[in-house]
């Protein structure tokens, strides 16, 4: 029988899933990482020789929906990335070990939250001094969740150790709607906070906490649930992907609660299933979805572009470079 025989844990290998999350960022030294989830974990590229940089089970039992640099220096690490997914989140440290080589350090223990995250912010500094007196110079960090409710952390970075570095939530604001929620994203501005989210009923909840917890506007449009709500850099535009196969673009000619205007909405059909997520960038839209495509729209609406990606299954994920050259799907 089994009767003294010796084991040994397997090692893991390889791992082949769905990339979940993908984020280009370009540091103060003009150098570019893209950074990719996929299940429970977070690689780094360089995508310009395609090499693996560095990877880390980030969130272990969990899977990666965001990956989010915290914008400021420091000298232990050469930055630091707020990794979240499911009910977790994480801060990952990504540093040089020796010449040309680098590593992820965990930051933090895994931090878990009772509610599925939606979306994930970190709080402009002028927004911090207006709402948070307390940690007008701290980072302040907002997560939404899937019944509707903000949540507010200080990140104190000040010494940075493996594993030390904590999450402190100081605030937390529901809506009066807290209906469950397909996706959100949180616009944030010098002097506000505005929460979309994509509710199971196909409508765009609008709300802001800071004002009221009352919703103070319901877009109605899509035949099924959100996937993905993407805010214009202007606070006046929405976009949203759906599982009716369509992208919309919301015009927004007032976001005054008491005195909410919609001034038009667009749907964009082109997909052949559902789709997955969208970019806005300079000139155009991007959208990928459940039949291997990106499409390229104006803002009129127009199908530009469809560019068949050979994934032979759904494009989950896509981003761009800054200089909107390069598309990662």
């Amino acid at each position: 029988g089994w009767a003294g025989r010796s084991w040994q844990q397997m090692q893991k290998l390889a791992f082949l899933g769905n990339v979940t999350s993908l984020l280009h960022h370009r540091d103060g030294e003009g150098n570019s990482y893209l950074f990719q989830g996929s299940a429970a974990y977070l690689k780094a590229f360089d995508y310009r020789v395609g090499r693996e940089l560095a990877s880390i089970e980030a969130l272990p039992g969990s899977v990666i929906y965001g990956i989010t640099v915290v914008e400021q220096s420091f000298p232990e690490a050469k930055m630091i990335l707020i990794v979240h997914g499911q009910k977790c989140i994480r801060l990952i440290g990504f540093s040089w070990k020796e010449q040309d080589s680098f590593v992820f350090t965990p930051l933090s223990q895994v931090l878990h939250q009772s509610d599925w995250i939606m979306d994930l912010v970190i709080l402009p500094q002028q927004l911090c001094q207006r709402s948070f007196t307390q940690h007008a110079t701290d980072t302040i960090i907002a997560i939404g969740t899937a019944h509707n409710q903000i949540e507010f952390f200080h990140l104190n970075a000040s010494s940075i150790s493996p594993l030390q570095l904590q999450l402190t939530r100081i605030l937390a604001i529901s809506s009066h709607d807290n209906c469950l929620l397909y996706s959100m994203s949180i616009y944030t501005s010098s002097d506000r906070l505005i929460i979309a989210g994509g509710s199971v009923f196909s409508s765009i909840l609008l709300w802001e906490p800071f004002v009221s917890q009352k919703i103070f506007a319901s877009l109605e449009g899509h035949q099924g649930v959100m996937f993905k709500l993407k805010w214009a850099p202007s606070g006046n535009v929405i976009y949203s992907v759906s599982d009716d196969r369509s992208v919309r673009i919301w015009n927004l000619k007032s976001l005054d609660g008491f005195n909410f205007q919609l001034e038009n909405s667009t749907s964009l059909y082109g997909h052949e299933a559902r789709v997955w997520d969208c970019l806005i960038l300079k000139n155009c839209i991007v959208s990928s979805g459940e039949d291997d495509t990106c499409r390229f729209w104006d803002f009129s609406g127009k199908l530009m572009y469809t560019l068949r990606c050979s994934h032979g299954k759904s494009v989950w994920r896509i981003a761009c470079d800054s200089k909107e050259e390069i598309l990662f799907t």
